[in-house]
């Protein structure tokens, strides 16, 4: 969990500093790292997200549903 922080810090960092690079000078490499630094990171938030999904689920089946007084 970790490391994952510290990836998704570095990454947000790095394509902070390739946005950066990207208005002063526009070329092809520092657009292909750019490219690959920002799929990586939504790949970092895809499993975030699949994470926090699968416990609410298992949460939901540990506790169930509860009825409010309304009904």
């Amino acid at each position: 969990a970790k490391d994952n922080k510290l990836k998704l810090k570095q990454l947000t960092e790095n394509i902070r500093k390739l946005e950066e690079e990207l208005d002063k000078d526009p070329s092809q490499d520092i657009l292909e790292q750019y490219t690959i630094d920002k799929h990586e990171l939504e790949c970092i938030h895809e499993s975030y997200t699949a994470g926090a999904m699968l416990r609410s689920k298992a949460q939901w089946v540990e506790q169930g549903e509860k009825n409010t007084q309304y009904f």
